[in-house]
């Protein structure tokens, strides 16, 4: 399947629920859903021989230093796995997540630049 968008429906704000609404017609279930503001972007990327998924936010704005953005809601599908651990890296400090089947849900304390987890998986 392809989304083919002709403009920068991507760069424009007034846009942006049109542009999900696009992004859902094409996919039942994201990887990852985030309630975070604009400056943040976040990827993910498995590392399928450690059995984890590597998690990066980035803070990034437009005027600096940045304003930290405390208290980032994720949702994140581990495609029929099931989550084991989740750590803030490299400190591999534990955070709380709620699991529902391979759906798991976390509150990212504090971003202020850069943020690294990992999630184990089984």
């Amino acid at each position: 399947k392809v989304l083919y968008v002709v403009g920068e429906i991507e760069g424009s704000d007034t846009y942006l629920d049109i542009l999900g609404n696009l992004i859902r017609l094409l996919f039942n279930e994201f990887t990852f859903e985030a309630v975070a503001p604009p400056p943040v972007e976040i990827s993910a990327f498995r590392q399928a021989n450690k059995n984890r998924l590597i998690i990066n936010l980035v803070n990034f704005q437009e005027d600096l230093p940045n304003i930290p953005v405390e208290n980032i809601l994720m949702k994140l599908r581990l495609g029929g796995r099931k989550a084991r651990q989740l750590l803030v890296l490299p400190e591999e400090k534990k955070i709380p997540f709620r699991a529902t089947g391979d759906l798991i849900e976390f509150t990212v304390p504090r971003l202020e630049t850069f943020r690294m987890l990992a999630v184990d998986y089984v």
